[in-house]
């Protein structure tokens, strides 16, 4: 399983997709931090503009950033797992190793750790940079950073258990479009759920919540952003917008997240001992 872990990290290393992954990094980093500055120095220079509102535009500018930074981790975490199995099989490649005496549960978790490996050290990359921008262009500190950082990238490692899981079975392109409309889904929920505590509509975030349980990526990232914000600009949730955490994900969902995490892993060991290669 370790040889597996090595072999699938040199891999993902020599992928053009991690060069535009840092690419696509870099660039959101630019323009992020550039509108970070000027929004931040216009804001500044406002005479007479009240400190909840300087609160409030602070925290939409903070997780804004992390939404889009989530949605690069996404993107990285979805294409390096989509055709992992599917791909190598449709190749011949695992008819190759699968005849030596490599149990198929470590062929996928070997294939799992080594993209974690990959995308964890991605995640601590650009959550450190967003982190340091903040810092420097708005002037305060994020909060909880160990736990915030963590949770950050399990939402990316869900996404790809979500993706080993449908490798096992799905044909790449398949598998591609089914773990992204999953996102999608739990997108368009964090938004339901959000704008119906915006507004106090109990049925929207019921709604919102029912579409977690499903895909529980987007109520990590409202998590992760409840912890960063320093409480002053927690206190003014309705002013934040959508990209905020109105209603803030209670610590079971993250138990949850993780319990989906392993069952989605079990999950796609089950069917891959099963196929027939």
């Amino acid at each position: 399983m370790i040889a597996i872990a090595r072999m699938t990290i040199r891999e993902a290393l020599r992928k053009k997709l991690l060069a535009a992954a840092l690419l696509l990094a870099i660039v959101f980093l630019a323009l992020f931090g550039t509108g970070l500055y000027f929004a931040g120095r216009e804001i500044a220079l406002t005479e007479g503009t009240p400190r909840f509102v300087r609160s409030a535009a602070h925290g939409q500018l903070t997780s804004f950033g992390f939404y889009l930074a989530s949605f690069i981790m996404a993107f990285l975490a979805i294409f390096s797992a989509i055709g992992t199995i599917s791909a190598e099989v449709e190749n011949g490649l695992l008819h190759a190793i699968i005849p030596r005496p490599i149990r198929r549960i470590e062929i996928v978790l070997g294939k799992f750790i080594g993209h974690s490996v990959v995308i964890a050290g991605f995640g601590l990359l650009i959550f450190s940079a967003i982190a340091i921008l903040v810092k420097m262009t708005l002037g305060f500190y994020l909060n909880n950073i160990p736990q915030a950082l963590l949770l950050f990238i399990l939402q990316a490692i869900l996404l790809l258990a979500v993706s080993m899981l449908g490798t096992t079975f799905l044909p790449t392109l398949g598998n591609g479009v089914a773990v992204f409309l999953l996102y999608a889904v739990a997108l368009i929920g964090g938004f339901v759920e959000q704008i119906g505590a915006m507004f106090t509509s109990r049925v929207a975030v019921n709604l919102g919540i029912v579409i977690s349980l499903i895909m529980p990526s987007d109520a990590i990232y409202r998590k992760v952003v409840s912890l960063v914000l320093p409480a002053a600009i927690n206190l003014l949730p309705q002013a934040m917008g959508p990209f905020a955490s109105i209603s803030t994900p209670s610590p079971w969902m993250i138990v949850y997240s993780i319990g989906h995490v392993i069952f989605v892993l079990a999950s796609a060991i089950y069917i891959f001992n099963r196929r027939d290669i």
